[in-house]
């Protein structure tokens, strides 16, 4: 029987996707619907050792982080905000560019970007990219799950793809790389 997983990026969309599939197939069809968010919880919270309850983090707590940190170091010139997206792309493998940065300027993004990641370690915290992260390196580590997941679903439906970081491209790429 085929199975298709439907991923999406916000819940919005996921419902959207859900009563348009309903409406069309029927209730009891073989359709996954999920957020790429949701998809890579529902793997993470399974396999991770600590048994405390992971917190999940959106990009307001990120930059709450952030500014404490900002302001904790005494760093001037340092914006939360390209802070927060200069984390995101070292979470995402992407390149970074911001115009009129210094080196200084740099180097203690750098510094902010260690710093948070030991907050949230030690508080049990995740934000969006670095669930997708983790979720990526489980597969790579763990072949023959990932290979259970890509067996379970013969097509997969990504909306708006052009929007994927390449975390999550790869992401997809071992996801369906049986059929």
């Amino acid at each position: 029987e085929e199975s298709i997983l439907c991923i999406t990026y916000t819940k919005k969309a996921k419902e959207e996707m859900e009563n348009r599939i309903a409406a069309f197939l029927g209730r009891k069809s073989r359709v996954a619907v999920t957020t790429f968010h949701s998809l890579c919880y529902q793997y993470i919270s399974s396999f991770r050792n600590n048994t405390k309850k992971i917190i999940i983090m959106d990009e307001d707590d990120r930059k709450s982080i952030i500014k404490n940190e900002i302001k904790k170091q005494g760093f001037k010139n340092i914006e939360a905000k390209s802070t927060s997206s200069f984390i995101g792309c070292v979470k995402n493998k992407m390149e970074y560019s911001e115009y009129g940065e210094t080196l200084n300027q740099r180097f203690k993004k750098i510094k902010l970007y260690f710093d948070y990641q030991d907050i949230c370690i030690g508080s049990n915290r995740l934000d969006f990219d670095q669930m997708a992260y983790e979720f990526l390196e489980f597969l790579k580590a763990n072949k023959e799950i990932a290979s259970s997941i890509s067996e379970e679903y013969q097509y997969i439906m990504v909306d708006e793809s052009q929007d994927m970081n390449r975390v999550q491209f790869e992401i997809l790429e071992i996801i369906s790389n049986t059929h």
